[in-house]
């Protein structure tokens, strides 16, 4: 699937929770994210006098960011989760796996303020090498319970 592809089918499936995605689905959709997410932190950065380039997918709503943050985080979260699910579908995992993966996340972070914040990384370092490992598995093969597999069917 090209990049192109994987976008629009991603914001065509904008609340489609189940079926599955493939890896260049997902992942092209993620980098289109993680660039359109660093311009926009670029711009609102370069407005206060400072120029700076940020890489990353941010996801945040708070009174203290620019309208820009908080209106790409509403465009673009709920196709992220979508696409997320139908990629943990086609590893033949739950959805709510990744709501829990998420959970956790939120705990490591939480820890920065408890533990000694080298225990706390670490720990936030293993979750991601985890997440990745998960998120780039390849395909179940044949159909599985949330449908058929993304590489078999023509579109």
């Amino acid at each position: 699937m090209s990049p192109s592809q994987a976008v629009k089918t991603c914001f065509a499936k904008y609340y489609t929770f189940s079926a599955r995605a493939s890896r260049s689905e997902f992942w092209w959709f993620v980098l289109f994210l993680a660039i359109i997410s660093s311009l926009v932190q670029s711009y609102v950065q370069s407005g206060n006098g400072t120029i700076s380039i940020k890489f990353g997918l941010n996801f945040f709503l708070s009174t203290e960011a620019h309208w820009m943050e908080n209106l790409f985080t509403l465009i673009t979260f709920v196709p992220f989760i979508a696409a997320l699910t139908r990629r943990l579908h086609d590893i033949g995992a739950s959805g709510w796996r990744g709501l829990g993966y998420f959970a956790i996340i939120a705990l490591v972070i939480a820890s920065f303020f408890i533990l000694p914040w080298q225990i706390s990384a670490f720990a936030l370092l293993i979750m991601l090498i985890i997440g990745i490992y998960f998120l780039a598995s390849k395909s179940d093969t044949g159909p599985n319970k949330y449908g058929p597999n993304p590489y078999e069917v023509t579109p």
